[in-house]
């Protein structure tokens, strides 16, 4: 009998096809179910395991070395028995297939000083594995495939100490060692809100240097930190360490009084020593400048404090020079006193003109008596009004651009307003001497 296609009796024949098909959907589906794993097959297809090996069993403050493995079998190269930490990393029923809920700062990851990938290790996810070991120092990831990793986010963040990584070519940290923006306050400090962490990370082979987002992807090799502490940081206070020598205040000589001092950074409370803000004492000459202000005549004398490099703004300490009556000019040693210092004349800024990324500054140039007092300038500018995190150029008097008043300033952000100021400076037996600021103008630079 010849049956056809759309009558009454093809149709037993479609529905054992529809079947069919439908069972075919449903093995797809358990076959999908199986690729993508659930989070017991995920566990039993990777076994990734953290063993934190103790450094110094003997006593003391423990510190270890992380090895991240596939299965828990202990190196003898490391292994102390009885003192070492076997962590499961895709342990526990919450664990997902892509084993990310782990973190190496929720076990011993506080103590954890070197930390390394074993071959085989390819996980999904490294998301925060190391955030907050903050005494790591040192990180071996030339074994870890890092080809399936979906999410590195945090990876290691707060890492404070981490000083050198080695990476191979399976491995990917680009936007890992970035630019973190830390609440200081969170950290213990005293009189700044926030500061930038930006890390500089040099080729040991080639010598380039990367910001973290820089950083070449699936390419061997190690880099070493070349600096850590950058941006803006406010100082805290000025401590005068010479004692006094008349009645809590200071003898009149005749010539410049100038105490020495320190300068202290916030002051991190809750920091460990080589943390990068762990700066109490800063240093002269490389995070700020040092002045005095009426230092040699009896009365009120004052010390400038100048922030520079990562340090800005400016804080100030006072002191009294008091005349007892015993000196007297052209009697004994004091016969050679100097003359008294006057700060040099304030400048201006006279005109600026807009570049391509940068501009050029030009100022009122001093009187011919002014100018004998003058030993140099300083430029600064800044993309804030109030000139937080301002950069600074010294130009000396006798310097083309010093003798023509005249700066040209580059490499800046385009399409950007700055404001700028200018002031002289004079150097005398040893010191710096500066005048005000001049009043900020404003340019915005070609893009």
């Amino acid at each position: 009998m010849s049956v056809e296609k759309g009558s009454v009796a093809a149709r037993p024949q479609g529905r054992s096809g529809l079947r069919a098909a439908v069972a075919a959907v449903f093995a797809l589906v358990a076959l999908v179910g199986t690729v993508l794993c659930t989070p017991a097959e995920a566990m039993a297809a990777e076994e990734i395991y953290a063993i934190f090996y103790d450094n110094n069993a003997a006593g003391g403050n423990k510190t270890y070395t992380l090895v991240i493995q596939k299965g828990s079998a202990l190196d003898p190269k490391y292994s102390k028995p009885g003192s070492d930490q076997i962590v499961r990393i895709c342990g526990g029923s919450s664990a997902t297939c892509q084993c990310d809920s782990w973190r190496a700062s929720a076990a011993y990851g506080g103590a954890t000083t070197r930390a390394m990938v074993s071959p085989g290790v390819a996980p999904h996810s490294t998301r925060s594995w190391f955030k907050g070991c903050r005494r790591l120092a040192s990180l071996d990831l030339s074994q870890l495939n890092m080809r399936q990793v979906t999410s590195a986010s945090g990876m290691l963040d707060d890492c404070w100490v981490l000083r050198e990584v080695k990476v191979g070519k399976d491995a990917n940290l680009k936007g890992v060692l970035v630019t973190e923006k830390v609440s200081l306050t969170q950290h213990g400090f005293v009189g700044a809100d926030y500061a930038y962490i930006d890390a500089r990370w040099t080729d040991t082979a080639t010598g380039k240097t990367y910001q973290g987002d820089q950083i070449p992807s699936y390419a061997a090799a190690t880099y070493k930190l070349e600096k850590r502490v950058r941006g803006s940081i406010a100082m805290h206070e000025i401590r005068i360490t010479e004692a006094p020598n008349l009645w809590g205040d200071y003898r009149y000589t005749g010539r410049s009084v100038s105490p020495k001092i320190s300068v202290s950074g916030p002051g991190c409370s809750n920091c460990h020593a080589g943390h990068p803000l762990d700066d109490r004492t800063l240093r002269e000459g490389v995070d700020y400048t040092v002045s005095y202000k009426n230092n040699i005549i009896p009365g009120r004398a004052t010390i400038v404090v100048t922030g520079k490099g990562s340090y800005s703004g400016e804080i100030y300490d006072n002191y009294f020079i008091v005349n007892d009556g015993s000196y007297q000019p052209g009697v004994g040693a004091s016969s050679s006193a100097a003359p008294r210092v006057t700060p040099p004349k304030a400048t201006s800024v006279k005109k600026l003109k807009k570049a391509k990324r940068g501009f050029t500054v030009t100022w009122k140039k001093p009187s011919k008596a002014a100018l004998k007092q003058t030993t140099g300038y300083q430029v600064r500018w800044s993309l804030k009004k109030s000139m937080k995190s301002a950069k600074t150029k010294t130009v000396k008097a006798s310097s083309s651009a010093g003798k023509k008043c005249t700066l040209k300033v580059s490499k800046l952000k385009g399409g950007k307003k700055y404001y700028v100021q200018v002031r002289t400076y004079k150097k005398a037996s040893g010191k710096t001497y500066y005048s005000s600021w001049s009043k900020a103008k404003a340019v915005k630079t070609k893009k």
